[in-house]
């Protein structure tokens, strides 16, 4: 049985990855300064009606504060892995014809022989062999 490599085109799928990642940590990182405005916040408006600095109000605050932080880490974490996934996932089927398009013509150059072109169920673009092996049955008459 022949082994399944899912990357198949790394520089193309890595920098898909990379992208999403660099997405979602913007995410993470608008979410940790909302959740920092949202604490001042409380911590300015408790002050304005008088509450003292000792009151357990402010521990309280704090708690929350890591608490609501560290809730995101499982989510976050599991949400980069699904990008991931999921990311590499949709690149082999989208970086799948493009390579086989690749190999088709680099050896229809080298032979001066076209075949037909290929690709795998469940690539995208399913429609492109039909179209370029029709054109170069009329080309080739």
């Amino acid at each position: 049985m022949k082994r399944k490599r899912f990357l198949i085109y790394p520089r193309f799928q890595l920098t898909l990855i990379a992208f999403q990642w660099v997405i979602l940590g913007a995410i993470l990182i608008s979410i940790y300064f909302s959740i920092g405005n949202a604490v001042t916040h409380l911590r300015s408006t408790a002050v304005e009606v008088g509450l003292d600095p000792s009151h357990p109000f402010f521990r309280l605050i704090a708690l929350e504060e890591k608490l609501l932080i560290k809730s995101l880490q499982w989510p976050f974490a599991l949400a980069a892995i699904a990008i991931t996934v999921l990311t590499v996932w949709v690149s082999d089927r989208l970086a799948g014809p493009i390579i086989r398009l690749r190999e088709f013509f680099r050896e229809a150059g080298t032979s001066g022989k076209a075949g037909e072109v290929r690709f795998r169920k469940g690539d995208f673009f399913d429609d492109l062999p039909e179209v370029i092996n029709d054109a170069l049955k009329r080309i080739t008459k």
